[in-house]
């Protein structure tokens, strides 16, 4: 699953959380502990979707659906199969604007998954891109008690292109 990401969707985001072995290990063991799992879909022999999901009191909920271009109808069909009749499904996560399915049953939501810990600001600063036309200036104070090199006053600003 991993390496599926890494190849596949790593320059779809600039900062986004290490999805490694570790990282899905424990993301199974969090779907399983909500009556749920991870979905591998393929085609032929070709991995083409991973989605995480579980069964809650509202119906199923989709999680982090990743397909491949192209791949919608495979990712769908997937859904389909794990749906009860007439379950409500909610997807949460996609990468970008879904094309859903014209179906009462379904809801697509756009709000994040889970909560992260910044564990290094500088470093996440340092990976934030500022369109070339566009100019900041802010300051900001953090106080992280668990994490105390991230407790400071931060100051990010940037300057437009110059046009020659």
């Amino acid at each position: 699953m991993a390496a599926f990401v890494e190849e596949n969707f790593s320059d779809c985001w600039n900062v986004v959380a290490l999805r490694n072995a570790q990282y899905y290990q424990t993301q199974i063991l969090e779907q399983q502990s909500e009556f749920g799992g991870m979905r591998l879909v393929f085609e032929e022999e070709k991995l083409v979707c991973i989605y995480a999901y579980a069964k809650e009191e509202g119906g199923l909920e989709i999680r982090e659906p990743l397909y491949l271009e192209g791949k919608e109808d495979l990712f769908w069909a997937s859904v389909d199969g794990l749906r009860e009749p007439e379950e409500k499904v909610s997807v949460y996560g996609f990468k970008e604007a879904p094309d859903w399915p014209d179906d009462e049953t379904s809801a697509y939501k756009e709000k994040p998954l889970i909560m992260i810990r910044i564990v290094h600001l500088q470093e996440l600063f340092s990976e934030m891109k500022i369109p070339s036309e566009r100019e900041i200036h802010c300051s900001f104070a953090v106080i992280d008690p668990i994490l105390h090199k991230n407790s400071r006053i931060w100051k990010l600003s940037s300057q437009k292109e110059k046009k020659a």
